[in-house]
């Protein structure tokens, strides 16, 4: 059984690595997105974790972890 400190750690490593991959993808969108600025949304910062629990507990739900990750880098 691993240990929670453990199991912390490598949930931490993965919830990382989501938010790695949407400012990878977000970055790719803007790019392609050169030649229509007005589409582009650069300067939209994401949420922090306190803002998604208080949207979590508004809506009764817990947002799965991509989606998580997905908002804390860009929100809207």
């Amino acid at each position: 059984m691993a240990s929670s400190s453990h199991t912390d750690t490598n949930t931490n490593h993965n919830n990382d690595q989501l938010i790695k991959i949407a400012i990878e993808q977000w970055n790719e969108l803007n790019k392609k997105l050169e030649h229509f600025p007005k589409f582009q949304n650069k300067n939209q910062t994401g949420v922090n974790e306190e803002h998604i629990k208080e949207i979590e507990a508004k809506l009764k739900i817990i947002l799965p972890k991509e989606i998580r990750a997905v908002i804390k880098v860009h929100d809207g």
